[in-house]
Order: structure tokens, then sequence, then C-alpha cells
């Protein structure tokens, strides 16, 4: 089943224990490969970004494609 980027828009993103990090904001794509190479996440208030393992800016985190281990209800991240 194919999966378009505006269905992934709005999700939760939660860490490998199953913590909401924050909501799926917009999908970076690399257009000479055609493929995605970042998710831009909206973390939580409760969270300081600067505990966290990615670049952050003005409360959004850039996530590497490669942090993600799945897609479901939710985006789930390896770690």
């Amino acid at each position: 089943m194919a999966i378009f980027g505006r269905e992934l828009i709005g999700r939760e993103v939660v860490d490998s224990h199953g913590e909401v990090l924050g909501q799926l904001i917009d999908i970076v794509f690399d257009n000479q490969l055609g493929a995605i190479t970042e998710f831009l996440v909206k973390i939580g208030m409760d969270l300081d970004a600067e505990l966290l393992p990615w670049v952050a800016k003005d409360g959004i985190v850039s996530v590497p494609v490669a942090e993600v281990s799945r897609i479901a209800t939710k985006v789930h991240l390896t770690r």
C-alpha cells in the first residue's frame, strides 16, 4: 500500500520506548534522488530540544530518515 506525505503530516512521533516526542509537521526530500532525507518534528512543550540528539531550531527537530524504524498510526523512531 502506498502512503502519501500528506497522510503522514500531523502524526505523533514516538521514541523507541513509546514516549511522544512531538508531531510530524513536514517531510524533507532530496529532489535529485527522490528520497526522503528528514522528518521535521514539532517537539512537545515539556521537552528540552537541547537534550535531543538532533538539530533543533525554534522547537522543531530535524530527524534523519535513518532514525525512523517504522511508520504506522504513529512515526516510530529507533531511539
